[in-house]
């Protein structure tokens, strides 16, 4: 279990970590033009690092940024656009070898998912730097000064949305409409993610909001903030995914996040969010790390950024017959089933290609002869329609 005010710790730790790698990149990187980093290591796909200035600051700081497309991702097809996630911390996203405690393999998850039907997406992870705490933190009052100084949390939004989308857009091919535009993050970069959101809900219409850092701050206050708004309107009210773990039982605590979570919720909803755009999940066990992060990531970007067709292409795509023991595809005798690795809740019906075979359910007639059938899936998630054929033999029993 890990100790009360342990997230905190980690803050510190990983700016002393990154401090020597971040200085670096500032005074290295300050002109130079972008880098393109072939698949090596743990990076799957197409990883192109890129330093912008961040005007929004009057220090001259910049910052790298980190664009991953996938493997496929042609810059000369100006047809195939791509929706995009702005992610935090990017350092951590797509390689073990320049993170804190592991990565979260977001490269690797959009690509399975690519694999099985999804169009794709590209993602870009802003650094951080030694000024994280301060960059990451709205300007809500704190529940103490101790950690964050002074925050900037106003301006690095303003980068992001003033300076990083636009570069994005003008030299990607992206939809740049908030229906396929989102941002995301964890820790500190799960609370600017959240103010983000609620800053900007005209640009960003998902924000992805992993063990956002709440009791940092004095509720009263950052609850009193949500509530000056009116989610019912259009545009208002981003689709909204809230995780975080339950271990730990202090106030800054990852369960004292979790703790955290039900009053902003609340909050929201007395605010007019609409049900269906927002939800979240607790993991009773698990702690404030890039591992828990990387296993809930799937689950939350196919929530915020798949469509209906989406799912209905990668159901059926993937779909797989499940026979009875001992069968197999040439010599089927049981009743099928649904096997897909990406199911989304998708109801399927059979039909065959001869008379009194298989129910629409999926369940064979008793043949007296061996028959050779097509047998067609048509899968459905709401109202998108796939199919799928299969050609098997079925036995007599």
């Amino acid at each position: 279990m890990r100790a009360p005010g342990a997230f905190m710790h980690d803050c510190a730790v990983r700016m002393q970590r990154m401090l020597a790698i971040v200085t670096l990149g500032l005074v290295l990187m300050s002109v130079i033009p972008e880098s393109v980093h072939a698949a090596t290591g743990t990076v799957v796909g197409n990883l192109t690092m890129k330093t912008l200035p961040m005007p929004q600051y009057s220090d001259g700081r910049t910052r790298t940024i980190r664009i991953w497309t996938p493997a496929n991702y042609d810059a000369s097809n100006k047809a195939r656009k791509y929706p995009v996630v702005y992610m935090h911390d990017g350092q951590n996203l797509f390689d073990a070898a320049t993170s804190y405690a592991g990565e979260w393999r977001v490269d690797e998850t959009i690509t399975a998912m690519m694999e099985s039907g999804y169009g794709g997406a590209i993602v870009v992870g802003i650094d951080n730097s030694a000024d994280r705490l301060n960059e990451l933190s709205p300007t809500w009052p704190r529940s103490s000064n101790e950690f964050i100084k002074s925050p900037s949390g106003d301006k690095y939004a303003d980068f992001i949305v003033k300076t990083v989308k636009p570069f994005i857009d003008k030299n990607y091919n992206t939809f740049s409409d908030r229906a396929h535009t989102g941002v995301g993050g964890s820790s500190m970069g799960g609370i600017i993610s959240f103010f983000i959101g609620l800053r900007y809900p005209a640009v960003f219409g998902k924000v992805l909001a992993f063990s956002p850092s709440f009791p940092l701050y004095a509720s009263k206050k950052y609850l009193a903030e949500i509530a000056k708004h009116d989610f019912s309107k259009r545009n208002a009210a981003p689709r909204l995914y809230f995780y975080a773990g339950g271990a730990g039982d202090g106030a800054m605590s990852e369960g004292g996040i979790a703790r955290s979570l039900p009053a902003v919720i609340k909050a929201l909803k007395s605010a007019g969010y609409p049900k269906a755009e927002l939800t979240s999940y607790v993991w009773d066990v698990a702690q404030h790390n890039e591992g828990f992060w990387a296993e809930v990531f799937p689950t939350a970007f196919e929530w915020l950024f798949l469509t209906d067709t989406d799912r209905a292409v990668m159901a059926a795509k993937t779909l797989a017959l499940g026979f009875a023991d001992g069968d197999s595809l040439t010599s089927v005798t049981g009743n099928l089933t649904l096997d897909t690795a990406w199911d989304y809740g998708a109801k399927v019906s059979w039909k065959s290609n001869l008379p009194k075979v298989i129910s629409a359910r999926g369940k064979f007639t008793q043949p007296t002869t061996p028959q050779q059938v097509v047998l067609t899936a048509t899968v459905t998630v709401g109202k998108v329609v796939r199919s799928r054929s299969f050609t098997v033999r079925i036995l007599a029993r």
